[in-house]
């Protein structure tokens, strides 16, 4: 039985895709889910988290979305054989960091939710 020669790079292109998308997904969800998770907490009102708490804990959550784009390229570097996924993830991923530095007028604004909420 005869293999189609051209099936492993297909199904390696395959592996690739499905790894470029895992890393839009992780991007999407660093950009959305940190701020939603910030409103709910502050929606709720709980009385033991402060906004510095908040807001620390939604820019980690941010972070980690970000530093998953870099894992990624790192396993994408298996299926391509090749370093350069791993460079390209890590760039990305670096550039991703960076972008989102923590902010005074963000905390600020958390700060202002948080008292309108427990007014």
């Amino acid at each position: 039985m005869e293999v189609h020669r051209g099936f492993g790079e297909d199904l390696r292109l395959a592996r690739l895709a499905g790894l470029v998308l895992m890393a839009l997904a992780s991007v999407v969800m660093g950009i959305f889910i940190p701020d939603r998770t910030m409103n709910e907490q502050i929606v709720t009102g709980r009385q033991a988290l402060t906004a510095p708490e908040i807001y620390q804990t939604a820019m980690i959550v941010r972070w980690a979305a970000f530093e998953a784009v870099s894992v990624i390229g790192f396993v994408a570097s298996f299926t391509c054989y090749s370093v350069l996924p791993t460079v390209i993830g890590a760039v990305i991923s670096i550039a991703l960091v960076a972008s989102s530095p923590p902010r005074q007028e963000d905390l600020e604004r958390v700060q202002e939710k948080l008292n309108r909420v427990r007014a």
